[in-house]
Protein backbone atom coordinates (compact mmCIF):
# COMPACT_ATOMS: atom_id res chain seq x y z
CA UNK A 1 0.00 0.00 0.00
CA UNK A 2 2.76 2.77 0.66
CA UNK A 3 4.40 1.96 -2.66
CA UNK A 4 1.03 2.47 -4.46
CA UNK A 5 0.82 5.79 -2.55
CA UNK A 6 4.11 7.01 -3.61
CA UNK A 7 3.69 6.06 -7.23
CA UNK A 8 0.23 7.39 -6.83
CA UNK A 9 0.96 10.73 -5.41
CA UNK A 10 3.13 11.36 -8.34
CA UNK A 11 0.19 10.40 -10.65
CA UNK A 12 -2.03 13.33 -8.61
CA UNK A 13 1.21 16.00 -9.78
CA UNK A 14 -0.05 14.74 -13.29
CA UNK A 15 -3.19 15.32 -12.54
CA UNK A 16 -3.09 18.71 -11.27
CA UNK A 17 -0.52 19.45 -14.27
CA UNK A 18 -3.00 18.46 -16.93
CA UNK A 19 -6.25 19.59 -15.53
CA UNK A 20 -4.70 22.71 -13.57
CA UNK A 21 -6.75 24.12 -11.25
CA UNK A 22 -9.95 22.32 -11.23
CA UNK A 23 -8.77 19.50 -9.61
CA UNK A 24 -6.49 21.60 -7.17
CA UNK A 25 -9.63 24.01 -5.92
CA UNK A 26 -12.22 21.30 -5.43
CA UNK A 27 -11.47 17.69 -6.27
CA UNK A 28 -7.97 16.85 -4.55
CA UNK A 29 -8.99 15.22 -1.90
CA UNK A 30 -11.52 12.59 -4.56
CA UNK A 31 -8.21 11.67 -6.11
CA UNK A 32 -6.63 10.88 -3.18
CA UNK A 33 -9.55 9.10 -1.59
CA UNK A 34 -10.62 7.45 -4.45
CA UNK A 35 -8.02 7.10 -6.35
CA UNK A 36 -6.51 4.95 -3.85
CA UNK A 37 -9.08 2.93 -3.31
CA UNK A 38 -8.95 2.20 -7.36
CA UNK A 39 -5.81 1.55 -7.14
CA UNK A 40 -6.03 -0.81 -4.54
CA UNK A 41 -9.09 -2.64 -5.33
CA UNK A 42 -7.71 -3.40 -8.77
CA UNK A 43 -5.12 -5.04 -7.16
CA UNK A 44 -7.41 -7.23 -5.24
CA UNK A 45 -8.96 -8.24 -7.92
CA UNK A 46 -6.13 -10.15 -9.46
CA UNK A 47 -6.81 -13.41 -8.30
CA UNK A 48 -8.30 -16.42 -10.41
CA UNK A 49 -7.23 -17.14 -14.05
CA UNK A 50 -8.39 -14.60 -16.46
CA UNK A 51 -10.52 -12.50 -13.46
CA UNK A 52 -8.73 -9.58 -13.67
CA UNK A 53 -8.53 -9.13 -17.35
CA UNK A 54 -11.88 -9.98 -18.18
CA UNK A 55 -13.38 -7.58 -15.59
CA UNK A 56 -11.05 -4.84 -16.45
CA UNK A 57 -12.37 -5.21 -20.19
CA UNK A 58 -15.59 -4.58 -18.96
CA UNK A 59 -14.18 -1.28 -17.37
CA UNK A 60 -12.36 -0.18 -20.23
CA UNK A 61 -15.91 -1.13 -22.71
CA UNK A 62 -18.06 0.80 -20.21
CA UNK A 63 -15.64 4.21 -20.74
CA UNK A 64 -16.04 3.28 -24.59
CA UNK A 65 -19.99 3.34 -24.07
CA UNK A 66 -19.51 6.80 -21.84
CA UNK A 67 -17.41 8.10 -24.56
CA UNK A 68 -19.62 7.19 -27.52
CA UNK A 69 -22.48 8.68 -25.17
CA UNK A 70 -20.72 11.84 -24.75
CA UNK A 71 -19.03 12.72 -27.73
CA UNK A 72 -15.30 12.34 -26.08
CA UNK A 73 -12.99 10.74 -28.75
CA UNK A 74 -9.97 10.93 -26.41
CA UNK A 75 -11.63 8.59 -23.95
CA UNK A 76 -12.83 5.69 -26.92
CA UNK A 77 -9.45 5.84 -28.27
CA UNK A 78 -7.85 5.44 -24.28
CA UNK A 79 -9.97 2.50 -23.59
CA UNK A 80 -9.36 0.72 -26.67
CA UNK A 81 -5.65 1.51 -26.15
CA UNK A 82 -5.92 0.29 -22.63
CA UNK A 83 -7.41 -2.70 -23.35
CA UNK A 84 -5.48 -3.50 -26.16
CA UNK A 85 -2.90 -5.59 -24.37
CA UNK A 86 -4.96 -7.31 -22.13
CA UNK A 87 -5.86 -9.51 -25.57
CA UNK A 88 -2.49 -10.66 -26.14
CA UNK A 89 -2.07 -10.93 -22.11
CA UNK A 90 -4.97 -13.07 -21.92
CA UNK A 91 -2.69 -15.88 -23.88
CA UNK A 92 -0.54 -16.33 -20.91
CA UNK A 93 -2.85 -15.90 -18.51
CA UNK A 94 -5.71 -18.51 -19.19
CA UNK A 95 -5.92 -21.25 -17.35
CA UNK A 96 -3.94 -22.26 -15.45
CA UNK A 97 -2.19 -18.99 -15.79
CA UNK A 98 1.07 -18.72 -16.84
CA UNK A 99 1.80 -15.07 -15.44
CA UNK A 100 -0.11 -13.03 -13.69
CA UNK A 101 -0.25 -8.83 -13.19
CA UNK A 102 0.79 -8.60 -9.99
CA UNK A 103 0.88 -5.95 -8.03
CA UNK A 104 2.58 -3.10 -10.24
CA UNK A 105 0.25 -4.23 -13.36
CA UNK A 106 -2.94 -3.86 -11.62
CA UNK A 107 -1.89 -0.68 -9.90
CA UNK A 108 -0.87 0.78 -13.51
CA UNK A 109 -4.48 -0.69 -14.95
CA UNK A 110 -5.57 1.93 -11.97
CA UNK A 111 -4.19 4.46 -13.02
CA UNK A 112 -5.35 4.09 -16.37
CA UNK A 113 -9.07 4.08 -14.75
CA UNK A 114 -8.45 7.44 -13.30
CA UNK A 115 -6.92 9.12 -16.31
CA UNK A 116 -9.87 7.69 -18.23
CA UNK A 117 -12.37 9.13 -15.96
CA UNK A 118 -10.21 12.53 -15.48
CA UNK A 119 -10.27 13.03 -19.20
CA UNK A 120 -13.85 12.18 -19.21
CA UNK A 121 -15.20 14.13 -16.50
CA UNK A 122 -12.89 17.43 -17.91
CA UNK A 123 -14.88 17.17 -20.87
CA UNK A 124 -18.03 17.06 -19.03
CA UNK A 125 -17.16 20.05 -16.42
CA UNK A 126 -18.15 22.49 -19.16
CA UNK A 127 -21.24 20.96 -19.88
CA UNK A 128 -22.98 19.87 -16.80
CA UNK A 129 -22.25 21.16 -13.21
CA UNK A 130 -19.60 19.64 -11.70
CA UNK A 131 -21.08 17.27 -9.53
CA UNK A 132 -23.49 15.77 -12.55
CA UNK A 133 -20.01 15.34 -14.13
CA UNK A 134 -18.09 13.69 -11.03
CA UNK A 135 -21.28 11.55 -10.95
CA UNK A 136 -20.35 10.30 -14.45
CA UNK A 137 -17.00 9.78 -14.76
CA UNK A 138 -16.79 8.18 -11.59
CA UNK A 139 -19.56 5.22 -12.75
CA UNK A 140 -17.03 3.09 -14.42
CA UNK A 141 -14.89 3.17 -11.35
CA UNK A 142 -17.45 1.67 -8.75
CA UNK A 143 -16.53 -2.13 -9.03
CA UNK A 144 -12.60 -1.84 -7.57
CA UNK A 145 -14.03 0.76 -4.65
CA UNK A 146 -16.42 -1.69 -3.52
CA UNK A 147 -13.89 -4.44 -3.40
CA UNK A 148 -11.82 -2.20 -1.79
CA UNK A 149 -14.79 -1.05 1.03
CA UNK A 150 -16.28 -4.41 1.28
CA UNK A 151 -13.05 -6.31 1.65
CA UNK A 152 -12.21 -3.83 4.31
CA UNK A 153 -15.78 -4.15 6.42
CA UNK A 154 -14.94 -7.69 6.05
CA UNK A 155 -11.80 -7.79 7.61
CA UNK A 156 -12.88 -5.40 10.50
CA UNK A 157 -15.84 -7.25 11.27
CA UNK A 158 -13.84 -10.05 11.85
CA UNK A 159 -11.60 -8.17 14.27
CA UNK A 160 -8.74 -8.72 12.11
CA UNK A 161 -6.21 -6.05 10.23
CA UNK A 162 -8.30 -4.71 7.52
CA UNK A 163 -4.43 -4.81 5.97
CA UNK A 164 -4.42 -8.83 5.93
CA UNK A 165 -4.84 -10.44 3.32
CA UNK A 166 -7.99 -13.19 3.17
CA UNK A 167 -9.61 -15.88 0.78
CA UNK A 168 -12.72 -14.41 1.32
CA UNK A 169 -13.12 -12.39 -1.60
CA UNK A 170 -16.40 -13.28 -3.78
CA UNK A 171 -14.61 -14.52 -6.52
CA UNK A 172 -12.57 -17.25 -4.25
CA UNK A 173 -16.21 -18.24 -2.37
CA UNK A 174 -17.83 -18.87 -6.21
CA UNK A 175 -14.73 -20.76 -7.23
CA UNK A 176 -14.05 -22.71 -3.38
CA UNK A 177 -17.59 -22.81 -2.43
CA UNK A 178 -19.73 -23.34 -5.36
CA UNK A 179 -17.01 -25.10 -7.27
CA UNK A 180 -16.86 -23.53 -9.79
CA UNK A 181 -13.79 -23.16 -12.25
CA UNK A 182 -11.69 -19.82 -12.10
CA UNK A 183 -12.75 -19.02 -16.08
CA UNK A 184 -16.49 -19.27 -15.24
CA UNK A 185 -16.25 -17.08 -12.64
CA UNK A 186 -14.38 -14.41 -14.51
CA UNK A 187 -17.23 -14.93 -17.06
CA UNK A 188 -19.87 -14.45 -14.75
CA UNK A 189 -18.19 -11.63 -12.75
CA UNK A 190 -17.31 -9.76 -15.88
CA UNK A 191 -21.20 -9.82 -17.90
CA UNK A 192 -22.70 -8.83 -14.64
CA UNK A 193 -20.52 -5.84 -14.35
CA UNK A 194 -20.82 -4.99 -17.75
CA UNK A 195 -24.39 -5.11 -17.89
CA UNK A 196 -24.86 -3.11 -14.72
CA UNK A 197 -22.52 -0.35 -16.36
CA UNK A 198 -24.72 -0.55 -18.98
CA UNK A 199 -27.24 -0.24 -17.23
CA UNK A 200 -26.23 2.76 -14.93
CA UNK A 201 -25.49 4.66 -18.38
CA UNK A 202 -29.11 3.95 -19.18
CA UNK A 203 -30.16 5.65 -15.97
CA UNK A 204 -27.79 8.72 -16.39
CA UNK A 205 -29.95 9.45 -19.33
CA UNK A 206 -33.02 8.82 -18.50
CA UNK A 207 -33.04 10.07 -14.40
CA UNK A 208 -29.71 11.51 -13.00
CA UNK A 209 -26.22 10.69 -12.93
CA UNK A 210 -25.77 10.64 -9.05
CA UNK A 211 -29.36 8.05 -9.16
CA UNK A 212 -26.76 5.67 -12.38
CA UNK A 213 -23.90 6.40 -9.73
CA UNK A 214 -26.04 4.76 -6.37
CA UNK A 215 -27.65 2.33 -8.49
CA UNK A 216 -24.15 0.91 -9.78
CA UNK A 217 -22.83 1.05 -6.35
CA UNK A 218 -25.92 -0.64 -4.45
CA UNK A 219 -26.14 -3.41 -6.91
CA UNK A 220 -22.37 -4.71 -7.01
CA UNK A 221 -22.42 -4.28 -3.09
CA UNK A 222 -25.74 -6.31 -2.63
CA UNK A 223 -24.60 -9.21 -5.10
CA UNK A 224 -21.14 -9.37 -2.84
CA UNK A 225 -23.27 -9.35 0.70
CA UNK A 226 -25.77 -11.95 -0.88
CA UNK A 227 -23.03 -14.11 -1.85
CA UNK A 228 -20.42 -13.85 0.23
CA UNK A 229 -22.72 -13.18 3.84
CA UNK A 230 -22.65 -16.68 4.79
CA UNK A 231 -19.04 -17.77 4.34
CA UNK A 232 -17.98 -14.20 6.29
CA UNK A 233 -18.58 -14.44 9.69
CA UNK A 234 -15.66 -15.82 11.87
CA UNK A 235 -15.57 -17.23 15.32
CA UNK A 236 -15.19 -13.69 16.81
CA UNK A 237 -17.12 -10.76 15.04
CA UNK A 238 -17.17 -7.32 16.20
CA UNK A 239 -20.26 -5.27 15.78
CA UNK A 240 -20.15 -2.67 13.27
CA UNK A 241 -21.73 -0.03 14.66
CA UNK A 242 -19.60 3.22 13.90
CA UNK A 243 -18.33 3.86 17.66
CA UNK A 244 -16.79 0.03 17.31
CA UNK A 245 -15.62 0.66 14.38
CA UNK A 246 -13.16 3.69 15.40
CA UNK A 247 -12.64 2.00 18.94
CA UNK A 248 -11.39 -1.10 17.16
CA UNK A 249 -9.27 1.07 14.67
CA UNK A 250 -8.10 3.06 17.69
CA UNK A 251 -6.53 0.11 19.33
CA UNK A 252 -4.55 -1.11 16.65
CA UNK A 253 -0.74 -0.20 16.59
CA UNK A 254 0.65 2.13 13.91
CA UNK A 255 4.19 2.57 13.80
CA UNK A 256 5.47 5.70 11.35
CA UNK A 257 9.18 6.61 10.87
CA UNK A 258 9.71 10.06 10.68
CA UNK A 259 12.41 9.79 7.43
CA UNK A 260 13.50 13.31 7.83
CA UNK A 261 15.25 12.17 11.17
CA UNK A 262 17.29 9.32 9.15
CA UNK A 263 20.56 10.30 7.79
CA UNK A 264 21.93 7.20 6.43
CA UNK A 265 21.55 3.24 6.78
CA UNK A 266 22.87 0.33 5.88
CA UNK A 267 21.89 -3.02 4.21
CA UNK A 268 24.23 -6.30 5.72
CA UNK A 269 23.76 -9.24 4.32
CA UNK A 270 24.73 -12.08 6.48
CA UNK A 271 26.64 -15.28 5.29
CA UNK A 272 24.15 -18.68 6.38
CA UNK A 273 26.30 -20.65 9.37
CA UNK A 274 26.86 -24.02 6.84
CA UNK A 275 27.07 -25.77 10.47
CA UNK A 276 24.21 -24.44 11.63
CA UNK A 277 22.26 -24.99 9.31
CA UNK A 278 23.38 -28.90 8.48
CA UNK A 279 23.00 -29.10 12.39
CA UNK A 280 19.55 -27.95 12.23
CA UNK A 281 18.59 -30.08 8.76
CA UNK A 282 19.60 -33.32 11.32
Amino acid sequence: YFFDYQVYSSFSFYLLELFGQIIQQSHLWLWHVGGLGVVNGSNLLDGLDTFAIKLFTASYLTFVALGFFYGNSAVILGSLISAGPLVGFLFFNREPAKIHFGEIGGSFLGYTFLLLSALLFNSLRFKYFHFRAMSIALIPLTLPMVELAVSFIRRIYNKKSPFSGDKLHVHYIMKNEFNLSPTLVADIMSLFYLLTGLSAITITYIIHPLGALLFHIFTVTFVYYSVGKKFWKGKDTLSLSPGNIITYMQKKKVNIIDSSAIDHFNITVEKPDSKKSDKDAA
